[in-house]
């Protein structure tokens, strides 16, 4: 009889499980570009009560020579869209129109005033003060400052700082109970058209400049401190005869003066636009004279050249045609351009210090409501 075989049969060991293929690598899409985030502009400034005041008082001083001033901005930016103006200092500089015969006595003014700035701005920085530079102020007698020199000097602060304001302070309106305090930036589309360094008409003409595009008017916010607010809630609690204001003043319907000082600056401005016209008409006479010369020219030498051909002679060279008939230099039109804004600024003016008297005769209608105004 058989014995069963007890040992135990060898097992075979699991056949190795194959590696899964390996995945083929997906091209991943190239990332999208983002559209570029536009930086926020400059849309406010706010200026401290003291330097408001202490450009109050430059402006003040040299209004009876009727002297426009200027000077230079201290601060820094608060966000992203306002400049806090927290100080200020006078330079000794004045705007003039332009004349060649003194380019270069304004040259030399100009050196002065920036050598003045370099070192009003270390002695600032000795005494830890804000010795930021955001922009410049200037009078303006009469809403008189659209000049090519505002232009180029705005330019070349918001050059150097994007974020750089100019601050427009009119005495002559202030001493009449108002208080007229602009601020302005150029134009992005300005800047680019300024840096180009050409105002002829073609150059106008391309981007398309118009006096509305020059500056950017900017919000003014006056700043005080707690105390002075507490200082002037005080005053205006203070009875009748101990005030030191009167409100009746607000009342004062003398603006004749302005209105015919804004007139005759208005009529002076259309004479001088009048002038630059005239100019430009000049260039497009002689411009278009040359132009037709030219166009004769070169069709005569075309018929004299076909003529040679037909007889079967070696046509004439092209002469230097250019030589011939130069193009007459295209005249600068950036003065045009600032006449056009600088007549918008006037007419705002008359219209303003017109709406403002109405209003000053309906609220004394309503004080001596015994009397009637025809």
């Amino acid at each position: 009889m058989a014995q069963p075989n007890n040992q135990q049969q060898p097992t075979r060991p699991p056949p190795a499980k194959r590696p899964p293929p390996a995945k083929r690598p997906q091209q991943q899409a190239p990332p999208q570009q983002q559209p570029p985030v536009e930086k926020p502009k400059i849309s406010a400034v706010q200026i401290e009560g003291l330097v408001l005041l202490k450009i109050i008082k430059h402006c003040g001083e040299y209004l009876p020579q009727r002297q426009a001033v200027s000077g230079k901005l201290l601060g820094l930016p608060a966000d992203d869209i306002t400049i806090e103006v927290t100080n200020c200092f006078p330079v000794p500089t004045q705007f003039t129109e332009s004349d060649e015969a003194k380019e270069n006595e304004r040259k030399r003014a100009n050196m002065k005033a920036n050598k003045y700035a370099q070192g009003m701005m270390h002695l600032m920085n000795g005494v830890r003060e804000d010795n930021l530079i955001v922009g410049f102020y200037r009078s303006a007698l009469n809403g008189n400052f659209l000049t090519p020199q505002t232009i180029d000097a705005q330019y070349r602060h918001q050059l150097h700082a994007s974020s750089s304001v100019c601050i427009i302070y009119d005495p002559t309106a202030s001493t009449k109970g108002r208080l007229v305090v602009r601020a302005f930036r150029l134009a992005d589309s300005f800047m680019a058209f300024y840096k180009e360094k050409d105002f002829g008409v073609s150059a106008v003409a391309e981007h398309n400049l118009s006096a509305e595009e020059i500056f950017e008017e900017l919000d003014v916010k006056i700043h005080n401190s707690h105390l002075v607010h507490a200082f002037l809630y005080e005053i205006a609690q203070l009875p009748q005869h101990k005030s030191l204001t009167n409100g009746y003043d607000r009342l004062n319907q003398a603006h004749h003066d302005g209105l015919i000082s804004n007139l005759k600056q208005l009529s002076s401005s259309i004479d001088a636009y009048s002038d630059k016209t005239q100019q430009f008409r000049s260039y497009w006479s002689k411009s278009n004279k040359v132009k037709n010369a030219r166009e004769a020219f070169l069709t005569k030498w075309r018929e004299q050249n076909q003529a040679l051909r037909s007889r079967g002679q070696k046509p004439k060279p092209l002469p230097d045609v250019d030589k011939m008939f130069p193009s007459e230099t295209e005249p600068d039109r950036i003065e045009s351009v600032t006449l056009t804004a600088q007549m918008n600024e006037y007419c705002e003016e008359v219209e303003t210090s017109i709406m403002q008297g109405l209003v000053k005769l309906w609220v004394t209608q309503g004080i001596q409501s015994e009397r009637v105004i025809q």
